[in-house]
C-alpha cells in the first residue's frame, strides 16, 4: 500500500510537468524550482510527521542542502535578467505536497521514503536529460553540472535511509 501511494504522488507530479515540455533556459529553470521546492517542502513535512530518526535526518539533509541551492539559482536567474513563475502556482506543486499531508502518520515514513527515491531519480534524469541541455548560460551549466553528483549522492543516502527503516 504504501509503494502505491508514493507511486501515486509521482504520477501526479509527472502528469502535470508532461504537458510542459522544456523550450528554453527559462522552462528549464522553472521546472528545476518546482522540483527542488517540492523536495524541500516534502522534507518539512517530513520533519514534521515521521516517527522515525533516520527519516528526519534524510528530511534535515535535503533541506539543508536544497535550500541554499535554491537561494543560488533564484540569485543567478536574477542576475541574469531571467523572471520565473511562483513556486505557488504550480499544480503539480500542491498536489504532490496536498497528497503527502494525507499519508496516515503510521504509513507515512515508508511512502515518503518510496516517494523520495522515485521523485529523485526522476530530478537527476530531467537535470541530466532536459534541463542542462536546455542552459545557455555558462554560469548555468557549470553550477547545475556540479549538482548532478550531489543529487546522485543524495539518492543513495535516500537508499541507506530506506534500508535502516524497513
Amino acid at each position: 500500500m504504501n509503494n502505491l501511494i508514493a507511486r501515486f504522488l509521482l504520477v501526479i507530479y509527472l502528469t502535470a510537468q508532461a504537458a510542459s515540455a522544456i523550450a528554453d533556459e527559462t522552462a528549464a529553470l522553472t521546472l528545476f524550482n518546482q522540483m527542488n521546492a517540492i523536495d524541500i517542502t516534502g522534507a518539512h513535512i517530513a520533519l514534521a510527521r515521521s516517527q522515525s530518526t533516520p527519516v528526519k535526518n534524510l528530511a534535515n539533509m535535503i533541506i539543508n542542502d536544497h535550500e541554499p541551492i535554491q537561494q543560488e539559482v533564484n540569485r543567478m536567474t536574477n542576475a541574469l535578467g531571467l523572471k520565473l513563475p511562483a513556486i505557488s502556482d504550480n499544480k503539480a506543486y500542491a498536489n504532490t505536497l496536498n497528497a503527502l499531508k494525507s499519508i496516515t502518520i503510521n504509513a507515512f515514513d515508508q511512502a515518503y521514503l518510496t516517494h523520495e527515491l522515485e521523485f529523485s531519480k526522476d530530478f537527476i534524469d530531467k537535470l541530466k536529460t532536459e534541463i542542462l541541455p536546455a542552459l545557455t548560460h555558462n554560469e548555468l551549466k557549470t553550477y547545475f553540472a556540479g549538482l548532478v553528483p550531489k543529487f546522485e549522492a543524495h539518492f543513495m543516502h535516500i537508499q541507506h535511509t530506506e534500508m535502516m527503516v524497513k
